[in-house]
């Protein structure tokens, strides 16, 4: 019954539009709608392999699967474990021993989770293309 419940998160996938960037931007969208809407389900959804035609066509979605999967994944788990606590708890220090650190708390402590999940997913596609692993 549980890997039933889990395969449900996974929806038709929207139709390919030619434009991979544009199609895995949706795709994204899709999946992390899935899980927030469920949030109870992201534990069983890791912990379990699924295998139905619709999660097949997602991950066939495009080459670098795994890389677009781990960063999709990792940023709902930690955007549900965020929700248990002050957001301020999971920005980055301002503190000038930690220059690297202190660089993006301006940027990071500007966007949302929505806008800062686009900019992570952008830069993951310009980090395909750089590397000629696109579909």
């Amino acid at each position: 019954m549980l890997d039933e419940l889990v395969a449900s998160l996974y929806r038709e996938p929207p139709e390919p539009t030619g434009n991979w960037r544009e199609d895995l931007m949706a795709l994204s969208h899709l999946l992390r709608d899935e899980v927030r809407a469920r949030p109870a389900m992201l534990p069983e959804l890791l912990s379990r392999p699924v295998r139905t035609e619709n999660a097949d066509r997602a991950r066939e979605a495009l080459d670098a699967h795994r890389t677009w999967g781990s960063y999709v994944f990792g940023y709902l788990v930690f955007e549900q474990q965020s929700a248990a606590r002050s957001e301020a708890d999971w920005r980055p220090a301002a503190d000038a021993r930690l220059p690297l650190t202190a660089s993006l708390a301006g940027d990071q402590a500007a966007r949302d989770w929505d806008e800062q999940f686009v900019v992570g997913l952008r830069m993951l596609f310009d980090g395909f293309v750089a590397q000629g692993t696109r579909r």
